[in-house]
């Protein structure tokens, strides 16, 4: 019978959140550019972060001789309080006129 360890999502607290989006093309494709203006919001409560790694055991002699960790990644996970609404619409992709109309 194989023991998984599993480790729980380490979870943390911030003072606050920057973000700022990619520039993109007339044509609508995306540059590696990012804007100039840098948005700062207070309004995180907990960021949780989660490891996502597998353990093998590895086998000489009939017997457990290593384990071997492979990590995935990680997955963030940020809960926020509000997100101004224009800025909010453009991280859906929607389209934000002059005007303040949000077009999906």
């Amino acid at each position: 019978m194989a023991i998984n360890t599993k480790k729980p999502p380490i979870k943390e607290t911030v003072g606050a959140q920057y973000y700022c989006f990619n520039n993109m093309t007339d044509e609508g494709e995306w540059t590696e550019a990012f804007e100039a203006d840098v948005t700062k919001t207070e309004v995180v409560k907990s960021v949780k972060v989660t490891e996502s790694a597998e353990a093998t055991d590895v086998y000489a002699s009939g017997k457990v001789y290593d384990t071997d960790n492979s990590s995935r990644g990680s997955d963030i996970e940020v809960e926020v309080i509000a997100f101004p609404v224009d800025d909010l619409a453009r991280m859906r992709g929607d389209s934000v006129d002059s005007g303040g109309l949000i077009l999906s």
